[in-house]
C-alpha cells in the first residue's frame, strides 16, 4: 500500500510539469546496442542491434505485469510511399545510437540503397509514466505522400484496442475494434487519409492487408486497458501528422496498435518532424482526454 501511494505520488508529481525527474532515465545495457530504461512505474529495454528496435521488454513496477510482446512498443515496422514500400521491414536493420543525458536515446538509420532518407527516433522520458518519440525524416530524394508506419505490440492482458472516432450526428466517443468490422481496421483522419491507405501501398507481398474502415478517427488516440486492474496503455499523435490509426480486431494475438504518419510529400533535402507520446497509467476515459489536450498544447 505504501509502495502504491508513493508511485501514485510521483506520477501526480510528474504531472506538474517541474521537468523530468532524476529517477527516469536511460543507461547503457549490458551489449552493445542495448540501453535499460527506468521511472519509478516502469522497467524496460531498448535493443537496437537488429530484429527489433522498439521498448521491450517493458514492465509496469507495482505489479510485476509485462506490457509489451518481444516485438516491442513505439518500433518502425513499414515505410511506404505512393504505392511502394521500401523495405519489407525496418525491424531487420540495426540502428546507430546515442545518449544524449540521462533523459534521451536516439536510434538512427542512415540513407542507403533502397532507403532513400534517414530516420532519427528519439524516446525521450517526460514524466514517470510517459515517454514521448520524436520521429525525424530527411529526404535525400523527393518521397511522395511519405509514410512512417509506427506499430506497438502488448501482451494478452490487454486483448481490446480503442480509438477515439466520430460519430455522425453524436458526441466523438472511443470506439472498440469490434470484430464484426472486420479482422483489420484503420481509422483515417479524412478522406485524404483514405485515398492513401488505399494507393496499394498495403497490397503489396509480402504480408499484405486488407484494411476494413469502420470510422474516421477524432483524435489519433487509442489504448489498450487491463480489464482486471483498470491499468490503462495509451499512445497519441498530433491530427496534422497522423493520417491513421489502425487496429486488429478484439482478440487478435498481435495485441497491436498503430500510427500512420506524416502521409505528405516530403522533398529531397526536407526534414519532417513529429511526436507521438505513450502513456501509462490507472486512468480512465475522461483523464485520457484531458491528458490528450496537455499533449496537443505542447505543439
Amino acid at each position: 500500500m505504501i509502495l502504491s501511494i508513493l508511485l501514485l505520488a510521483g506520477f501526480v508529481a510528474g504531472a506538474a510539469g517541474d521537468g523530468v525527474p532524476d529517477s527516469c532515465f536511460f543507461q547503457k545495457g549490458a551489449g552493445n546496442k542495448e540501453y535499460i530504461l527506468e521511472s519509478p512505474l516502469l522497467s524496460g529495454k531498448i535493443d537496437a542491434s537488429g530484429s527489433v528496435c522498439g521498448i521491450t521488454p517493458l514492465v509496469y513496477r507495482e505489479t510485476g505485469m509485462a506490457l509489451a510482446s518481444p516485438y516491442g512498443l513505439f518500433s518502425y515496422y513499414r515505410i511506404f510511399s505512393t504505392n511502394h514500400r521500401y523495405v519489407e521491414s525496418m525491424r531487420a536493420l540495426p540502428a546507430e545510437t546515442e545518449l544524449h543525458g540521462r533523459d534521451c536515446l536516439e536510434v538512427r538509420w542512415q540513407a542507403a540503397e533502397g532507403r532513400p532518407y534517414v530516420l532519427r527516433g528519439i524516446y525521450r522520458w517526460v514524466e514517470a509514466g510517459i515517454l514521448d518519440f520524436e520521429t525525424i525524416v530527411e529526404a535525400v530524394e523527393d518521397l511522395p505522400d511519405f509514410e512512417v508506419f509506427l506499430s506497438s505490440y502488448m501482451t494478452e492482458g490487454f486483448p481490446s484496442a480503442q480509438i477515439f472516432v466520430k460519430k455522425p450526428g453524436g458526441e466523438p466517443s472511443f470506439l472498440k475494434a469490434n470484430p464484426a468490422a472486420g479482422a483489420w481496421q484503420a481509422f483515417p483522419g479524412d478522406s485524404r487519409g483514405l485515398s492513401l491507405i488505399r494507393d496499394g501501398r498495403w497490397t503489396i507481398p509480402p504480408s499484405p492487408v486488407d484494411w476494413t474502415i469502420p470510422a474516421d478517427y477524432a483524435h489519433p488516440l487509442i489504448f489498450r486497458r487491463h480489464e482486471a486492474t483498470g491499468l490503462t496503455v495509451a499512445l497519441m499523435a498530433r491530427a496534422e501528422d497522423c493520417f491513421a490509426v489502425m487496429a486488429p480486431q478484439d482478440g487478435d494475438a498481435h495485441f497491436s496498435m498503430y500510427f500512420s504518419l506524416f502521409g505528405r510529400t516530403i522533398k529531397a533535402g526536407e526534414k519532417a518532424i513529429t511526436t507521438t507520446r505513450l502513456l501509462i497509467g490507472k486512468m480512465d476515459d475522461a483523464e485520457l482526454l484531458r491528458q490528450y489536450g496537455r499533449f496537443c498544447s505542447k505543439s
